[in-house]
């Protein structure tokens, strides 16, 4: 799970500003709710990218979605509706994700003006590995807090964990994180304790690249290349005269983006401390 660090703001206020400590190359999520859909005009601060801007009437929201790639010396984030209009919010920080191509796929919203419980969302990743990322506000009619679930209604993923919960009365909104090992399409449920208009957004984010090795084995180096003769047994260490030419091959499985790593083979001498590239034919 990439999830890293929580940062809120849910005292109410027009600009709703949050104190944040990201680490350089974090993924950062931010999310908005106030009480308003009118005179709301919303401009992310340079570097931030907006995935979604949603107003909802049945009892009045707005709800606004950020994300960027982190480089370290950010300290706060600030949403200004320009109108007066109070609000609250949050900056999720994840670790592990592809901050080169972070949308697996574009991101899906939903905006539902008739008051209800449960809203569902579908998405498609197209790579393995994926983050599963719900984010949701509940528009409820009566001030309180609400409880957000996250679940997975078709499809596969793993266990679903709630990272941000804000609330101050009638400004409600969650991010809830799941993984996709496997590509393939899913429903997505956000569920709520109250009643209300509903507003959301879905994100599929793709993890960075990951690479491990398979296995290895020594050949002979009897002049045939893909015919050789194997010395021993996969993974299994050999004793070799000095003098004798040996082939080892190497197999590296990787998952998310191949191109965001440079793959060398190195060695060195026993006893030595220096490792040298090994040329690659």
């Amino acid at each position: 799970m990439p999830f890293k660090a929580v940062w809120t703001q849910t005292t109410p206020g027009d600009p709703s500003t949050v104190t944040i400590a990201p680490d350089a190359n974090d993924f950062l999520l931010a999310f908005y709710v106030n009480d308003a859909n009118a005179v709301n005009d919303f401009t992310p601060p340079a570097g931030w990218t907006e995935a979604c801007e949603l107003q909802n009437n049945t009892d009045n929201q707005s709800f606004v979605v950020w994300y960027k790639k982190a480089d370290g010396t950010e300290t706060s984030l600030s949403f200004d509706a320009n109108s007066g209009n109070i609000g609250i919010a949050a900056v999720v920080s994840l670790s592990g994700i592809d901050t080169a191509t972070p949308l697996d796929v574009a991101a899906v919203t939903f905006n539902n003006n008739t008051s209800a419980t449960t809203s569902d969302i579908s998405i498609t990743p197209s790579t393995n590995l994926c983050d599963i990322v719900f984010i949701a506000g509940n528009d409820r009619a009566s001030g309180g807090d609400t409880s957000f679930t996250f679940s997975t209604q078709s499809g596969t993923t793993g266990a679903w964990a709630t990272q941000a919960d804000i609330n101050s009365g009638f400004m409600n909104a969650a991010l809830g994180i799941a993984s996709q090992a496997t590509a393939g399409p899913i429903t997505a449920r956000c569920t709520t304790d109250t009643a209300g208009g509903r507003s959301g957004i879905l994100f599929a984010l793709r993890s960075a690249s990951v690479v491990d090795q398979e296995g290895y084995r020594f050949g002979a180096d009897d002049g045939a290349e893909n015919a050789h003769t194997w010395i021993d047994a996969q993974d299994t260490p050999i004793t070799q005269p000095a003098s004798q030419n040996v082939i080892l091959s190497v197999v590296v499985n990787v998952t998310g983006t191949p191109g965001a790593r440079t793959f060398k083979l190195q060695h060195r001498k026993v006893g030595d401390t220096t490792w040298l590239d090994t040329p690659l034919q």
